[in-house]
C-alpha cells in the first residue's frame, strides 16, 4: 500500500497480525520509492530502551499508548516529510 499510494506519513502499530510493525518498517525501508515517508510507531510495549530499538529498526519516532488527539498530532507534526514526494501540506 507505500509504494502505491505514498502517503506523506504512516502510522504503524508494532504488533499487527500477519507481519509485525518491525518487519513492515524494515520492508518500507528497503524500497527507494518508500525509503524516505517517515514512518510514527504505535505502541503500548515501552521500555527504557524503546526508543532507541524503534529508531534502530527504521522507525522515524514513536509514540505511546494511550495518547490524546493533540499529543498524536504533534507527534506527526514533528515528523520530517519526504519533499521529494509530498505534494501536499500536512493539514492538522
Amino acid at each position: 500500500m507505500a509504494r502505491s499510494e505514498h502517503p506523506d506519513v504512516i502510522l504503524m502499530d508494532i504488533v499487527m497480525p500477519e507481519m509485525d510493525g518491525l518487519e513492515a518498517v524494515s520492508l518500507i525501508r528497503a524500497n527507494p520509492s518508500t525509503r524516505g515517508i517517515p514512518v510514527l510507531a504505535i505502541t503500548g510495549w515501552i521500555s527504557a530502551n524503546s526508543r532507541q530499538k524503534f529508531l534502530a529498526s527504521g522507525f522515524t519516532d514513536y509514540i505511546a499508548k494511550p495518547f490524546t488527539h493533540k499529543e498524536l498530532l504533534c507527534a506527526i507534526a514533528k515528523l520530517p516529510r519526504d519533499t521529494a514526494s509530498s505534494q501536499n501540506q500536512l493539514t492538522l
